[in-house]
């Protein structure tokens, strides 16, 4: 069924306590084994989290994994693996 200009899209709804744990995990995994990222990545993919439907401007947390955006987006590793929508470039 396709939206029309008057539906709006489903508001995301907030991640489980295990989602958050697991998400938790394996973005410590990548802290460990890569580090941190310079300032520019940084920049970039935290201008990318809030440009996002998933990013709530007030506890600066993405609705998807539940971290908090400021401090994930300094951790090194596969971007892929860090943002759960795939939207980070490096």
């Amino acid at each position: 069924m396709a939206l029309t200009g008057k539906q709006k899209t489903p508001e995301p709804k907030a991640p489980s306590m295990g989602k958050m744990a697991a998400g938790l995990m394996k973005t410590a995994g990548q802290a460990f084994k890569h580090g941190r990222v310079s300032k520019e990545v940084r920049e970039e993919r935290y201008d990318t989290c809030k440009a996002c439907p998933f990013f709530d401007e007030k506890s600066k947390r993405c609705k998807d994994c539940g971290c908090f955006m400021e401090a994930k987006t300094w951790v090194g590793g596969d971007p892929d693996m860090l943002c759960p929508q795939k939207k980070w470039k490096r």
